[in-house]
């Protein structure tokens, strides 16, 4: 099971290419900001795109997986799709009557000590791998670029509450959210799309004045420019 030490974004050279503020070491480099931090932070309240799929990630399904999170003080979610958030910030997705998703805030360690204590079997608990690439769309714009990308109204999606659709064709999970005081859409996809997707997020981001940006500007208490 991959941990924080291990973990590498699919589109790591596109994005790290350019970034002058970086969080972690070796293959888990979380970009902060690719430019000035101020700028960044401005761009990301009108449009931006940022790539979080280095954040370790987890699933785990079974017929004992909502009792055993329970015991682990987890705040299971009651309603398939629905999505709360751990004490450390990592969100916690249920995905079906048994299925679980985790992923897990930067500066959090829930992924780590869940894989840990599922290191030795428990009856009716299993960990599944999950190399999700993770996107997220900032700002008052955001969701214009879903509208040319996606079928779903955007305009009628509930905060915290997963969407399974398409976007430019790619199966795709996109939870409506608010970070801090930006709205954001979160996209989770196959990590095997991640480059083209990101490529097209990106050309339509720029199309409509936005730019990509770091994660500097949904987690600033990650940023020493804060």
């Amino acid at each position: 099971m991959a941990d924080a030490s291990t973990r590498r974004s699919p589109i790591r050279r596109q994005v790290e290419a350019d970034h002058t503020h970086v969080l972690g070491a070796a293959d888990a480099v979380l970009v902060l900001h690719l430019s000035d931090a101020s700028a960044e932070r401005d761009a990301a309240r009108t449009l931006g795109l940022i790539d979080l799929s280095v954040l370790p990630k987890l699933g785990i399904k079974g017929p004992s997986a909502e009792a055993w999170l329970g015991e682990q003080s987890a705040p299971v979610p009651t309603d398939i799709y629905d999505v709360t958030s751990f004490d450390d910030g990592s969100c916690l997705v249920r995905l079906g009557d048994d299925e679980f998703f985790i992923e897990q805030h930067p500066a959090g360690s829930r992924v780590g000590g869940l894989t840990s204590l599922l290191s030795s079997p428990v009856s009716g608990v299993y960990p599944v791998w999950r190399e999700d690439a993770t996107f997220v769309l900032t700002g008052a714009s955001a969701g214009e670029v879903l509208a040319q990308t996606c079928g779903v109204d955007m305009d009628q999606a509930v905060l915290e509450r997963l969407i399974m659709t398409r976007v430019a064709g790619v199966s795709c999970s996109i939870l409506p959210q608010m970070l801090g005081e930006l709205s954001c859409y979160r996209l989770w996809l196959d990590p095997s799309f991640a480059a083209s997707m990101w490529e097209t997020l990106t050309e339509i981001v720029v199309e409509l004045g936005g730019c990509a940006v770091g994660a500097g500007c949904v987690y600033p208490e990650l940023s020493a420019d804060s």
